[in-house]
């Protein structure tokens, strides 16, 4: 397997998670509530994916950034709907906000990793998945001190 079809496995693994985060009641039927949640919740990896391409990253580096994304959204999913307050109608919005963590990370990676170094693919894969885990963290856990009441 090549690193292209490895990144492409990982972006699958995020449509997957958006899909099992979506009602799955309505999945195929004209619902504007599934397919909107899809797009809420996978939309972010597709405009990171969009810069990572426009960064000319490695496709490894590309696979660790899907994979890293899809873990966080179902970490934040598994919070929301188990651990969050009903109430928080406005919750997904920490989902958001936090996605410019993985941007930082994208471009920390574009400008440190990506065109000095050669690394195995799993060494690159690995660096990736914890550059954006680590600036996703970050960004969430500035996001709950300051903006946000995520209960922690």
């Amino acid at each position: 397997m090549n690193e292209k079809q490895f990144a492409i496995i990982c972006g699958a693994f995020g449509i997957l998670v958006a899909t099992l985060l979506s009602p799955m009641d309505q999945l195929f039927s004209e619902s504007v509530l599934f397919w909107g949640n899809l797009l809420a919740f996978w939309g972010p990896h597709l405009l990171i994916l969009v810069l990572a391409l426009a960064l000319c990253l490695r496709g490894a580096y590309i696979a660790g950034i899907l994979f890293a994304l899809a873990l966080y959204l179902s970490l934040y999913g598994i919070w929301v709907f188990f651990y969050a307050s009903p109430s928080d109608s406005l919750i997904w919005l920490g989902y958001w906000f936090s996605m410019p963590g993985a941007v930082i990370g994208e471009i920390l990676l574009a400008i440190f990793v990506n065109k000095k170094r050669t690394y195995n693919a799993w060494v690159a894969w690995l660096i990736a998945l914890t550059v954006i885990s680590i600036c996703i963290a970050m960004n969430q856990f500035i996001l709950c001190k300051t903006l946000l009441h995520c209960g922690i």
